[in-house]
């Protein structure tokens, strides 16, 4: 996978510019516990980026504490280890959440496969935003274990 493109830069877009963001949010099993202040406060703490095709957006065994939600565009989650496709992902799929809430390595990489956007929050972010809310911090812990658990048995 060394010899695909890397991620692209961050980009200036307004969360205003992005059609259906909070609904991704509401669906969402990590933040669809969040009340609506929380979200936006998240939602004004996310970057933006574009991506081709081919672009490894996650690289396994890589620390960076990024948590991505794809607005556009179709990616595949990667198993360096057993060389595997282990799932397709679409628009509205939340990914790289066991990183940012556990801090491991990563376990798997995720390829592009078309054209497409991501919005981007770092750790120190949502530990800023939802760190205080034991409940809400509990909840997507929760979910992001659970996630963790499956990748390791892959």
């Amino acid at each position: 996978m060394n010899r695909l493109r890397r991620f692209s830069a961050p980009e200036n877009i307004l969360n205003s510019e992005i059609p259906g963001l909070r609904e991704y949010f509401n669906r969402s099993d990590l933040f669809s516990a969040c009340t609506k202040e929380v979200q936006d406060d998240l939602m004004k703490n996310f970057h933006f980026r574009h991506f081709c095709n081919g672009q490894v957006l996650i690289q396994s065994g890589n620390r960076a504490s990024s948590l991505f939600v794809l607005l556009k565009g179709n990616l595949q989650v990667v198993s360096d280890k057993y060389e595997a496709v282990l799932a397709e992902l679409g628009p509205g799929m939340i990914f790289g959440e066991i990183v940012a809430f556990f801090g491991t390595p990563r376990a798997v990489s995720v390829v592009t496969k078309s054209m497409g956007l991501v919005a981007v929050i770092d750790r120190a972010a949502l530990v800023k935003l939802i760190g205080t809310d034991k409940k809400i911090w509990n909840h997507i812990k929760g979910i992001a274990l659970a996630r963790y658990r499956i990748t390791e048995k892959s």
